[in-house]
């Protein structure tokens, strides 16, 4: 009778390998996860941590929720496997609330969103409260990207090779406040219908033109995407009017 050997095939083994290393990625990483319950400092409060499996089309990923002086609570979602590039999301309305961050996440993308210091829908939040009108302003987005920034990096061991914000509505205006007050915060917007009223209504007007360009900087509006191309042209010759220079 012929004996039989007891001899794994080559496939096998390798998909075993592979099903080990994964498994030991995902220990690591929600260790790390665990570990950022640790990361307070001074300018971060962490109040949760928690390893999320992988689900309805989302890798697995850490779940942080935190809390930044003095008011203002963020969530950062920090996936595994990471793509090395970080995406914060923008708001609607007066909403106090995180915000989906599936778009990102899907994508490989470290994800960050703010209830910018207050909770609910309601506006009067700001009722004789000027700090909470600054973090609503453009504040909160500013600390989340930089706390958001350090976490990143004691999650990971590295910084974020390209940062971008996405908004639309208050998260448009939220990201033209960004671009315009901390224009080193992220290499690109991507900003649609902004919810914003303008000083007085000034705008440039280009010369020979009846027709005013939108008063935003120029050096912001490089940075937007889906920027038309008659809007685009009318701005270089609005900004090049005044001694800016548009390249």
């Amino acid at each position: 009778m012929r004996r039989l050997r007891n001899k794994a095939h080559p496939s096998w083994l390798i998909c075993a390998a592979a099903v080990l290393a994964l498994n030991t990625s995902h220990a690591a990483y929600s260790l790390n996860c665990e570990n950022l319950r640790d990361a307070d400092t001074p300018a971060i409060r962490v109040l949760e941590s928690q390893w999320v499996k992988a689900g309805n089309a989302l890798p697995a990923h850490c779940r942080v929720h935190g809390l930044l002086p003095t008011a203002v609570h963020f969530e950062l979602r920090l996936p595994e496997p990471w793509n090395g590039k970080f995406l914060m999301v923008g708001n609607g309305g007066y909403l106090g609330m995180f915000f989906d961050q599936s778009y990102g996440l899907s994508r490989g993308y470290a994800t960050a969103s703010t209830d910018t210091g207050h909770s609910g829908p309601d506006p009067k939040f700001a009722f004789n409260n000027r700090e909470a009108e600054i973090d609503f302003a453009y504040r909160a987005v500013h600390i989340t990207n930089q706390a958001a920034r350090r976490l990143i990096e004691r999650f990971y061991g590295r910084r974020p090779e390209y940062a971008y914000f996405r908004g639309c509505s208050t998260g448009g205006r939220q990201g033209l406040m960004e671009a315009q007050r901390y224009p080193d915060d992220f290499d690109g917007w991507s900003i649609g219908a902004p919810s914003m009223i303008t000083p007085t209504n000034r705008s440039i007007t280009p010369p020979g033109s009846r027709t005013p360009c939108l008063p935003i900087s120029a050096k912001v509006m490089y940075h937007i995407q889906n920027w038309r191309p008659s809007a685009r042209q009318c701005w270089r010759a609005a900004m090049a009017s005044t001694g800016w220079k548009t390249a």
